[in-house]
Order: C-alpha cells, then sequence, then structure tokens
C-alpha cells in the first residue's frame, strides 16, 4: 500500500481531509478470464474475474473513440438516480465501503505498478551513486591536469542554443552537469482536434525570457507535419507579463458558419481585465482578434494562473464556456461563463456573461487545472488548499455549485506545472461488471500531471470515481531526467472527450541558452485491443518556442 495516498494531514477547518485506498493489480496470463485482484477498505483482499469474450461482444455497449473524433461529446449513458455507496465517499473521516462495485476503471490491463514506482537510474546505477561516481571522475582528471580543457569545453557547449525539432524526432543528448534554476515562469495552453481528417495541435505560451511581450502559438497539422511559430497578439498589446494563459476550441452554436472550429485564448492584462483571443476572428480563417465580449472590470489578480473549459451538445445546439480566476487577495475562486442553446433548451439555463465568485479555502496563486467527469455539464477542478495541499473540486457548470472538497497528501506551490488528461477504460467491462458511478456521473479516468515543489521533479496521479487517487509516476519514470527544471506543462485533452492521439506538453530548463518544450503521446484508450493503454507515456520530440 502506497502510504502517501493512505493517511491524512493535518489540514485547516476549511480542508475536507479524506482517506483513499490504494489499489493492487495483476493479469494471469489466461486466455478466458482476466483476473483482478484488489483490496477494499477494511484491507480485505478482494478477487475479480472479468470474461474477455464479454469485452469482446459487449464493446458495441460503448461509446467508441473513433467515431467521437469529429464529435466531441458522444451521448451520455441514461443518467437514472442510484443511492451506491462509492469509495470516493467519505463519512466521518472513514470511507465507505463499495458493496456490490467492482474494481475501477482503472489501470486493469497495465504490467506496470502504479503503487511501488521503478527508482530512477542512470546507467543502470541509482541517480546519487551516479553522480558521485561523475564528481570523483572530474576530481581526479583535475589532479591529472585535465581541468583546464574540461572547462574550456564546458563553456564552449553551454553556450551553445537548443534545437528544436519537427515532431517525431527524439534528443539523444546527455543532460549537463550545471544545474538550471533560471527563476522565470512561463505559462503554457494547447488544444487538439480534428478537422474533415486532419489533425491539428496548437500550443500557446509567452517567451519572456526572449523579452517577448506577445503571445505566440506554435502550430502542427498532419497534412505539413512541421511546427510553425508565430505570434497570436499585436506587438504593444498591453498584456501582463508572465501571464497565465488558457485555450479552448470549440463551436459557436447559434453561428451558421459552425462547421469551423474556434480557439479562444485566455489572459490577463496589464490592467487586470481578462482577455480573449479568438481565431478565426469574424469569419476570417487565420486572423486572430479580440472578440466582442469585453472583459472590464473582472478584477482579475496579477498573479492568478486561469483555466478555461468549453462544454457542448450538438443535438441540442447547447454550449456553456466558463473560464476560472483568482481576484487579488483571500480565500476565493471566480467562475465567468458564457451559456447559450438551441430552442428545446430551457430558457433559464441561458445567460449572457455573469460572474460568480465563491469563497473556499485555496492558495494564492495556485494552479488550476480542470477535466470533465461525463459527457453532461460537469467538471472536476484541481487546485492547491491555503495551506498548499492537493484539492479535487466537483463544478456544475449549470448552476456553478461545488460539490464535495478531497484533499490528499501531496503538495502544490504556488504557480506550479499542473494539467489533467482524461482516459477512458471502460472498455475493460461488461455491463453488468462496470462500477455504478462509472455509468452515470463520473465515466473517466483522470490522470493529474504536476510538478514538485521544487519543480525538479514530475509526478503523475491516477484518479477514478469508485478508487480514489494512485501514485501511476511508474508511466511517465522513463521520461524524466536529473538536472532540469520544470516550468510548466499542459495538455490536449482537457476539454474534449476523445481519448486517441492526446498529447503532454513539458517546457522545461536544463541549464542551456532556452527552455526546452517536448511533446509527450499519452497512450490511446477507449475501445478495445490496445496493447498500450494504461502504459508508458512516450516522446515524439521537440516543439519549437522561437519565431523563426
Amino acid at each position: 500500500m502506497n502510504s502517501d495516498l493512505t493517511k491524512t494531514h493535518p489540514a485547516d477547518a476549511n480542508d475536507a481531509s479524506v482517506i483513499y485506498s490504494d489499489l493492487e493489480v495483476s493479469n494471469n496470463p489466461i486466455t478466458t478470464h482476466q483476473q483482478i485482484v484488489g483490496y477494499d477498505a477494511d484491507g480485505q483482499q478482494v478477487h475479480y474475474y472479468v470474461s474477455i469474450s464479454d469485452l469482446i461482444d459487449k464493446q458495441s455497449s460503448f461509446p467508441g473513440v473513433v467515431a467521437a473524433e469529429n464529435y466531441h461529446n458522444p451521448a451520455p449513458f441514461v443518467r437514472p438516480p442510484s443511492s451506491d455507496d462509492k469509495i470516493l465517499t467519505p463519512h466521518d473521516g472513514k470511507i465507505l465501503t463499495h458493496g456490490d462495485d467492482n474494481l475501477p476503471p482503472e489501470v486493469v490491463s497495465s504490467p506496470y505498478d502504479t503503487t511501488n514506482p521503478i527508482a530512477p537510474t542512470i546507467c543502470g546505477v541509482g541517480r546519487k551513486m551516479f553522480w558521485v561516481l561523475v564528481t570523483l571522475l572530474v576530481i581526479i582528471t583535475a589532479v591529472g591536469g585535465g581541468l583546464g580543457g574540461y572547462f574550456a569545453n564546458r563553456s564552449k557547449n553551454t553556450g551553445a542554443s537548443a534545437s528544436a525539432s519537427s515532431t517525431g524526432t527524439t534528443d539523444g543528448s546527455e543532460p549537463q552537469s550545471d544545474l538550471p534554476p533560471k527563476d522565470y515562469e512561463m505559462s503554457l495552453s494547447a488544444v487538439h482536434w480534428v478537422d474533415t481528417g486532419v489533425g491539428n495541435y496548437r500550443v500557446y505560451f509567452q517567451p519572456t525570457y526572449l523579452n517577448e511581450t506577445r503571445v505566440l502559438g506554435s502550430f502542427w497539422n498532419s497534412d505539413n507535419k512541421t511546427w510553425e511559430v508565430s505570434p497570436i497578439t499585436d506587438q504593444g498589446a498591453a498584456i501582463n507579463p508572465n501571464a497565465s494563459i488558457a485555450a479552448v476550441a470549440g463551436i459557436p452554436h447559434t453561428d451558421s458558419w459552425r462547421q469551423f472550429m474556434v480557439n479562444n485564448v485566455y489572459f490577463p492584462s496589464a490592467e487586470s481585465t481578462l482577455i480573449e483571443r479568438q481565431s478565426p476572428f469574424k469569419r476570417r480563417l487565420g486572423q486572430w482578434g479580440d472578440n466582442d465580449v469585453t472583459y472590464h472590470n473582472v478584477g482579475i489578480g496579477k498573479n492568478s494562473p486561469i483555466a478555461a473549459y468549453w462544454w457542448q451538445e450538438f443535438e441540442l445546439m447547447y454550449m456553456i464556456l466558463v473560464t476560472f480566476y483568482q481576484k487579488a487577495g483571500g480565500n476565493t475562486l471566480t467562475i465567468r461563463s458564457y451559456a447559450e442553446a438551441g430552442p428545446d433548451v430551457e430558457d433559464e439555463k441561458k445567460h449572457d456573461w455573469r460572474n460568480v465568485t465563491k469563497s473556499l479555502s485555496i492558495q494564492e496563486g495556485s494552479p488550476l487545472a480542470v477535466a470533465p467527469r461525463s459527457a453532461e455539464p460537469s467538471i472536476m477542478m484541481y487546485m492547491a488548499t491555503e495551506n498548499g495541499f492537493f484539492k479535487q473540486v466537483p463544478i456544475d457548470l449549470e448552476t456553478d455549485q461545488f460539490g464535495e472538497e478531497a484533499v490528499i497528501n501531496y503538495k502544490l506551490a504556488p504557480h506550479s506545472p499542473l494539467c489533467v488528461s482524461t482516459e477512458d477504460n471502460r472498455n475493460y467491462y461488461t455491463e453488468s461488471t462496470m462500477p455504478a458511478c462509472a455509468r452515470t456521473d463520473d465515466l473517466l479516468t483522470h490522470l493529474i500531471f504536476f510538478a514538485t515543489e521544487d519543480r525538479k521533479d514530475l509526478k503523475l496521479l491516477s484518479w477514478n470515481c469508485s478508487g480514489g487517487f494512485s501514485d501511476a509516476t511508474s508511466r511517465i519514470q522513463s521520461l524524466l531526467r536529473p538536472n532540469r527544471r520544470y516550468l510548466s506543462v499542459a495538455t490536449t485533452s482537457g476539454s474534449n472527450l476523445t481519448f486517441v492521439d492526446q498529447r503532454v506538453y513539458v517546457l522545461y530548463d536544463e541549464g542551456k541558452a532556452e527552455p526546452v518544450l517536448e511533446e509527450w503521446k499519452i497512450p490511446d484508450s477507449g475501445t478495445g485491443g490496445l496493447p498500450n493503454q494504461n502504459g508508458p507515456w512516450t516522446l515524439n520530440g521537440k516543439v519549437p518556442i522561437k519565431p523563426k
């Protein structure tokens, strides 16, 4: 059992302390059934057998990912009233038993142990021992008279610029020996969509280390397969330096031009207003402009991170566009949202832009990340409490109401890199074996990706409705390196319900002339026959962040 996931912390009076159980999963080499071994809330071992033939035969019972590529919200399950208990449900500081629920849609077929990540090694030697040996080698070289040549060569190498290559390439260079704590911030946000069979990836950032005040984007599509960097704001625009950036993509429902995908990018101005930059702007493809909806007097704090989400239901032409941010000072979170819909949706669900400010325990400058729970207008938000502990909050986008908070024993620093990706693991179950909570409110698994407080390492947690949180860092272990300072992370799967070709972008500094942006691939999920589902993430290559 992972002690970090089973003990509580001394939270403040506003925090909801919840204990989470951990799971162990094993796969037997059998052809007819899959054995799943887990532990219930009382620590008793439980065995489940899932028929593989049922998984194959019942595959049509679940929304397919292939069909969802161009349809961001597949039809949700029917929502019957349910009174079943979930492992995640807190009750007087204890966990209720899960009754007849089965294991969560979690890591049930992966050979990678999520509860005991493999210790990182370099050349088969532990990290500490490796650097001790390197240090001894340098000392021996110095005694032999070679130290001058070493420093001359090192000085030449550290002055060279880090090169950026296109997607699909890898970097085989060794990490440099000098530590990289450059003290600057650089926010990332990313989107992905498929349009008429063409996959599009966009990453947005403000590279202030280049004395660049504009917001830039790095763009890639499956036609030309080349990253191109260009600005999305004008020179001299009053943008807050080191601005937090949030991006979403969707289709305006009430506009007859709805066959085109629209990108909205949000960031604070120097006057504490929230700018919405949009493309295509006024139906001009390739053009960027400030949207007609202006965000005056929102009072966004200059150090506030921003999160955004664009929920859509196509048959009803129903959409909710929402941004989240903090005002200066105080334990509050502001929700700014806009909702429109077709004639079959009640008028009370439609509204112009509105602000709702909620009081809650939240760290000033807390990182913010959101992810869908299902195809319904409901999300999970991830943030830090006032004391810096990791917190999960359900939010109903129609009512702006918060659900029951959950706090776990991990710490987040202000402005710490944080993003949340989604997986659909329901294909591991039949209709009869699927946990009840995964049929209704919480269909998805969340992959919470964040940096440690010192930014020297990255962590990955997995969450689902019936099993709670578990450590999944082993899935990214092969991509981690020493001597890095992680500046920012972003995911493409934050605001849609597709589970193929998703990416995570990782920005880090390792003491070279400029930071490096890498693209990592998340294994596909949601359909049968995916051997790497719940497996390790892989490196696609470098992404340029410097305009030509």
